[in-house]
C-alpha cells in the first residue's frame, strides 16, 4: 500500500489484475482504499479460500468466482462484468481472452515462485498486452529460485518484457512459508518486448 500511495497521484487505479491472489486480502483492500476493480487469475483451488475471506472481511464487496464461460455467458465481455462486479475471478487458462490495453496496473505477490520459466515468461508478455501504457507492476517474490544443479535464476530475471523502475527496490523479510528474503519491485512494463530468457 505504501508502493501504491507513491504512484496514486500519476496513474489509475480502478482496473487491477493479480496474479495468482490467495486470500483476496490485497485486491479487497485496493477495492476499499482506491475503488479499484480488480481481476484475479488464480487456481481454482484457490477460488474457495479467496471467496471465503472477501465474503466475511469485505461483505459489501459484489464478487462474481463463478469462472470464465459463465461470465461471458451472462455479461459478454469482461468490460461488461466489472460495470456489475467490483472482483471477478478467471482461471488461469482464460488470461488470454482479457482485453488488450484494459488494465492500469499489476500486482503478484509470492505467485510467481513456483512456475516455470517458460510460464512466468507467458505470463508477462501477457501482462505487457493487457496493461495501459501508463501503468505499473507491483511485484513481491523471492530473491531467486533453485533451479536444481546449482542452477538459480535471480527474480528479476523474471522482468522478460522491457521495463523501467519506478520507485526504488526495496527488500522485505515476511515470514511466509520460506526463509528466504523478498524483494519487492515497483516497474512500468513497457510495450517493446526483449526476451531476457536463454
Amino acid at each position: 500500500i505504501n508502493k501504491i500511495e507513491k504512484l496514486k497521484n500519476n496513474v489509475q487505479l480502478d482496473k487491477c489484475i493479480e496474479i495468482g491472489s490467495g486470500p483476496a486480502v490485497h485486491v479487497g483492500f485496493l477495492n476499499r482504499l482506491y475503488g479499484s476493480k480488480s481481476i484475479i487469475v488464480d487456481l481454482a483451488i484457490q477460488k474457495n479460500v479467496a471467496f471465503i475471506f472477501l465474503k466475511k472481511f469485505f461483505p459489501e464487496i459484489k464478487i462474481n468466482f463463478y469462472g470464465y464461460k459463465k461470465l461471458m455467458k451472462k455479461y459478454k465481455s469482461v468490460e461488461k462484468a466489472l460495470e456489475f462486479n467490483d472482483i471477478i475471478y478467471i482461471e488461469p487458462k482464460y488470461i488470454n481472452k482479457l482485453p488488450s490495453n484494459y488494465f492500469n496496473y499489476s500486482i503478484n505477490i509470492t505467485a510467481m515462485q513456483e512456475m516455470s520459466k517458460n510460464d512466468i515468461k507467458i505470463y508477462m508478455k501477457i501482462l505487457q498486452r493487457i496493461l495501459v501504457p501508463n501503468n505499473f507492476f507491483l511485484l513481491i517474490n523471492r530473491k531467486k529460485k533453485f533451479l536444481g544443479k546449482n542452477k538459480f535464476f535471480k527474480f528479476e530475471d523474471i522482468l522478460c518484457v522491457n521495463y523501467k523502475k519506478i520507485l526504488p527496490e526495496t527488500y522485505s523479510y515476511p515470514k511466509l512459508n520460506f526463509e528466504s528474503s523478498h524483494q519487492i519491485s515497483t516497474i512500468k512494463v513497457l510495450k517493446n518486448f526483449e526476451n531476457y530468457f536463454y
